[in-house]
């Protein structure tokens, strides 16, 4: 059988995503996150939440290592060259400059554990001896919550046998991540690796825009296409102990996060459900469980916005099936502005970019660079190609820029389930939701922040017993 040839469609472009650091100022945009940080400033300390004082920093170390972990937050006030092209990561300025406020050690909120490790390599589940340890350290300043807005532990290399257990799927940080929101603490972990990088720049960018972000600060917003727009991620995780029916898991922890127009991630919630049914080891649900999780999330944005959106994008990794299609649009009801998206980030698509021979317009050549990112090609009215990696217009002044330096960018299918009319506000949407996680400091990521947000969340409510999933609303704050 021959090979058949099939012609696409043509391809688009869609810009670049602009961020906005200004709740007014309409000017005060720029396409990369951190230049727009120095340029202008976090958009929050522009609005009435702006943290006004110093971010106050209580402390948990090993006996013996509290200089050594002050010596690395002091860093956050210094500045650094960065060891990467400055298009990507720029010259770290020092916090008070790029988020307009600094942070301080708290001297008498610091507790220094000597934690006795033959008796934890004891224990018949060392990993989980070692957890309730630290968390019982943790509930210690549960009572001095008003007088700290965040928990650094510092965990050296010595203690890292007990981060994971492949055989049970167990992780310290999203174990106590889960116990830490219970009690209302915000934490942040500071490993070695992080304080021998040689990457001073890095660093301290993503240290910083991790505890502006997580005490409560919005360091940028997408400039918003359309008002009144929601987006919500779907994600699944299976508990560790999870009782078993014919080889798979009874049930699921379901978790669901909503973003407003602007990008900005809002609470999200969970809850244990029965799947109807598993296709591979995907689990879907029936109609009643999809239109619970729905209806929680339009409800969070309505007592943000005061009004429910009057568009809503719901993101999957995996298809909807017809039962879960069905739950979504009971609750949206017969409204045509809801879309039914299912991202496949593993395709065997790819695409190279050729320009035209300068001395013969009419031949063509390779580039020396990729396909733009941006670029989308529909294949048929239910599928899209979406590059989210690729060269990046407008970082490096005159030149082109592609972040990953090597290699095909491979696109993102992107599949229609619900919703109708042309794509080019879709693949907006996502492109710009790419730029969306304030988890970290890149330029983007390959998937939207409506999915690494809520497959993150989801690992770590796992942790977290049935009872308290019901009817509770959860900060993203806690999870980052």
């Amino acid at each position: 059988m021959g090979i058949t040839d099939y012609k696409l469609s043509a391809y688009y472009q869609a810009e670049e995503p602009k961020l906005c650091f200004h709740p007014e100022r309409t000017t005060d945009v720029d396409i990369h996150p951190l230049r727009g940080l120095m340029r202008f400033g976090p958009y929050g300390q522009n609005t009435m939440a702006a943290i006004r004082g110093p971010i106050r920093i209580a402390i948990i170390c090993p006996r013996g290592a509290n200089l050594k972990l002050k010596s690395f937050i002091d860093g956050l006030d210094a500045q650094y060259e960065t060891n990467h092209k400055p298009e990507y990561t720029p010259n770290y300025p020092g916090m008070a400059s790029a988020f307009r406020v600094n942070a301080c050690i708290e001297d008498h909120l610091k507790f220094e554990v000597d934690f006795d490790i033959r008796e934890i390599d004891s224990n018949q589940e060392p990993h989980i001896c070692f957890a309730e340890k630290l968390t019982d350290v943790i509930r210690t300043f549960e009572k001095q919550r008003h007088n700290f807005d965040i928990l650094f532990i510092y965990l050296p290399d010595v203690y890292e046998k007990y981060f994971t257990d492949i055989a049970t799927g167990f992780d310290l940080h999203d174990f106590v991540k889960a116990e830490s929101a219970n009690n209302d603490i915000i934490t942040q972990f500071i490993r070695d690796k992080a304080i021998n990088s040689s990457c001073k720049s890095t660093t301290y960018w993503n240290l910083a825009l991790a505890i502006y972000t997580k005490v409560g600060g919005t360091p940028w917003k997408m400039s918003a296409l359309e008002e009144n727009v929601a987006f919500m991620g779907i994600s699944y995780s299976v508990k560790s102990n999870a009782e078993m029916s014919d080889g798979k898991p009874r049930f699921v922890t379901c978790c669901s996060q909503v973003f407003d127009s602007q990008g900005k991630g809002l609470e999200f919630v969970a809850f244990d459900a029965k799947p109807k049914a598993y296709f591979g080891d995907n689990p879907f649900f029936d109609r009643e469980q999809m239109a619970r999780l729905v209806s929680r999330g339009l409800e969070i944005y309505r007592s943000h916005n005061g009004i429910p959106p009057k568009r809503l994008i719901i993101y999957k990794t995996t298809e909807f099936r017809s039962d879960e299609i069905d739950g979504c649009f009971d609750v949206w009801g017969k409204n045509e502005n809801l879309d039914l998206i299912s991202i496949n980030q593993n395709t065997p698509w790819k695409g190279t970019l050729r320009q035209r021979v300068i001395n013969d317009p009419k031949k063509t050549q390779p580039s020396f660079y990729p396909i733009n990112r941006g670029t989308y090609v529909p294949i048929d009215d239910y599928d899209l190609l979406l590059w989210t990696q690729g060269n990046v217009n407008g970082i490096a002044t005159g030149k082109s820029f592609y972040r990953e330096g090597r290699c095909i960018p491979e696109p993102l299918c992107l599949t229609r389930y619900g919703g109708h009319g042309p794509w080019a506000d879709i693949a907006s949407y996502t492109l710009a939701l790419t730029k969306m996680n304030w988890n970290n400091s890149s330029l983007y990521d390959q998937l939207p922040a409506t999915l690494l947000v809520s497959s993150k969340l989801a690992k770590f409510v796992k942790h977290m017993p049935v009872h308290q999933l019901i009817n509770h609303k959860y900060d993203l704050r806690f999870f980052l």
